[in-house]
């Protein structure tokens, strides 16, 4: 390697105890004893499956489709993260330390096997190891490795770069590398279902290594284990997330506008890669139009990376393959899949893979690179850790993380809605109100920061909470599909006993939102207030569907069920809340007075 470094260092595993010592440099604020309510309450923390620690539920997590099981499971089939996660909480318990140092160690382990395909690649250790770091380093990963929610994320990278280097072994005509390669594929998309791209990227690998290769009947036989686990992890993931309402409206009205709006997303991911300073948990959406510059600049810089490829195809191959590599893994999260987010730092975990690739091959046209690039990516890579640091800490609590969210993304509601209920969340009322006040500043009227307020403001102390109802109203005006304002609404009108518009409010929401738990329990309250305990049942029977682990719902069908004379039944039920919950009062109660009976 030269440049006077230790001869440990000059070797693989030197290089790569470097790059460990790298990550702990930069990477220890990571491991900490936080945990923030962007989703890892319900998936991680409070799941009643996977927060078990019972290696009993590992059939559910593999086998079981029941709606319940695979919403409480994340509403996706990723068996081998929920595993990962039971596993967690069987050696660990809560201790959230030692589930975000988990989560670093598969980041880790994955950025060393990319470091030895890299060297594979490159034949240089010092270049393979200067590109290595720079994507250990970045701070696109954050959200990855620090977010307890987001463990899918590291898992399936360190198998996506295993399975490429077992596909890299099976080039020299080793069959066995080739179903290891298949059987590594499998488990990436089985922690997470973006790593289908896989086989896209294998085949830009081998057009690069032989552009010729194709024209030979026998090179196409090796794709064959990859399209059979490429069809049926589709065939799952679209079964799956069909039945628990994964996908969303599109994005846009027209293929045209999903295209202004996939070339402006290009834009803001080049930036988060080359200048990652304003990076957020959400994002302003782009404008679905080419009347704005975005979808200019994107085709533009997409223009360039296809010239680049072209032009560089036989002097330096992997730049176009590190380009189109970037270029298909955005595919699965692109603006045409019609997922719940369309713009997140997680999307670029796999993409960035192949620009470390791409600016790697730029240093084999380049003697001026190839003669001072390593020092540059080193400087750039001590930058980039410091950035990481500091975001790391970012994701330490809640409010820390919303507070940046708003500073960065003002133009995003979600910010402010989720700030304030970070602060809600520490009964600090007074100031979540003024954090919704001061968003509804900036988005005048918004559903979503009015069904906020709603929630803020509905308290026990504020009867008979006018101000709460407003809000609900205001909300629901605005976007008649807004659950949290629905759900608070129905509550205000029974406490306020006026049920039968509370059955209306709850109706449409139960219409609107055939998958939300808390529509169907509300919705079933009304029933209860009417006096009509067989309807009540239908709908609390609806909420259990969707969550047969809320012991909630179990008494209310107890006590539905007492109603309608099912004395048994209401046993039953309440036993299974008693399961669920062992000092459950009312379950214990509710016994009591059927068995006296």
């Amino acid at each position: 390697m030269g440049l006077g470094l230790p001869a440990w260092i000059q070797t693989k595993h030197g290089t790569s105890l470097l790059l460990l010592l790298l990550g702990a440099l930069f990477w220890f604020p990571a491991i900490h004893d936080g945990t923030v309510s962007y989703d890892t309450p319900w998936l991680v923390v409070n799941n009643p499956i996977l927060s078990s620690g019972d290696f009993g539920y590992l059939s559910m997590i593999w086998t079981d489709w029941d709606l319940g099981t695979r919403r409480t499971l994340g509403s996706e089939y990723l068996p081998v993260r929920d595993t990962s996660v039971l596993i967690d909480f069987w050696a660990f318990g809560d201790s959230w330390r030692a589930h975000h140092a988990v989560n670093l160690f598969w980041y880790l382990m994955a950025c060393l096997v990319f470091h030895r395909l890299l060297i594979r690649w490159f034949n240089d250790l010092l270049i393979a190891t200067s590109l290595a770091a720079l994507f250990l380093v970045h701070p696109v990963h954050v959200e990855s490795v620090v977010w307890l929610a987001s463990r899918k994320d590291v898992i399936s990278l360190f198998f996506f770069m295993a399975s490429i280097g077992c596909w890299e072994r099976h080039q020299k005509d080793e069959l066995p590398w080739l179903l290891n390669s298949a059987a590594c594929m499998w488990l990436a998309c089985w922690s997470k279902n973006t790593a289908i791209v896989l086989p896209g990227v294998l085949f830009v690998l081998a057009l690069g290594k032989d552009r010729n290769a194709w024209r030979k009947r026998a090179w196409w036989a090796q794709w064959i284990p990859y399209a059979f686990v490429l069809v049926i992890v589709v065939w799952m993931s679209l079964r799956v997330g069909e039945q628990v309402g994964m996908f969303r409206e599109p994005w846009a009205d027209s293929h045209l506008q999903l295209l202004s709006l996939q070339l402006s997303l290009i834009v803001q991911y080049s930036l988060s890669l080359i200048w990652p300073m304003g990076l957020s948990a959400v994002y302003e959406l782009p404008s679905p139009s080419w009347q704005q510059p975005g979808p200019w600049i994107g085709g533009l810089i997409v223009g360039a990376m296809v010239w680049m490829g072209t032009r560089y195809q036989k002097k330096s191959p992997l730049i176009a393959v590190g380009l189109g590599v970037f270029l298909i893994c955005l595919a699965p999260v692109s603006a045409w899949m019609s997922l719940q987010n369309l713009q997140a730092d997680r999307y670029l975990l796999l993409p960035s893979a192949g620009l470390v690739m791409a600016i790697g091959g730029a240093f084999s046209v380049s003697g001026m690179l190839r003669q001072h690039g390593v020092l540059v990516l080193a400087l750039g890579s001590i930058v980039l850790g410091l950035v990481t640091q500091n975001r790391c800490r970012v994701w330490h609590n809640s409010e820390a993380l919303w507070r940046s969210a708003v500073e960065e993304q003002p133009g995003r509601v979600t910010g402010w809605s989720n700030l304030a209920g970070a602060l809600l969340e520490e009964q600090r009322r007074i100031e979540a109100e003024k954090v919704l006040e001061e968003g509804l500043t900036h988005h005048p009227n918004h559903p979503a920061l009015n069904q906020s307020l709603c929630l803020v403001r509905y308290t026990p102390q504020s009867e008979p909470w006018t101000q709460a109802e407003s809000d609900c109203r205001a909300a629901l005006e605005e976007d008649p599909t807004r659950m949290i304002a629905g759900k608070v609404l129905t509550i205000i009108l029974i406490r306020t006993e006026r049920p039968q518009e509370a059955l209306e409010v709850s109706s449409q929401l139960v219409r609107s939102r055939p998958g939300y738990e808390g529509g169907w329990i509300v919705h079933g309250r009304a029933y209860m207030q009417l006096d009509l305990p067989a309807e009540a049942i239908g709908a609390f029977h609806r909420a259990w569907q969707i969550n047969p682990y809320n012991a909630v719902t179990a008494l209310r069908l107890a006590k539905a069920s007492e109603m309608i004379g099912d004395v048994d039944g209401s046993v039953v039920w309440a036993q299974r809340a008693l399961e669920l919950e062992p000092e459950n009062p009312g379950a214990l109660a509710r016994i009591r007075k059927l068995k006296s009976h």
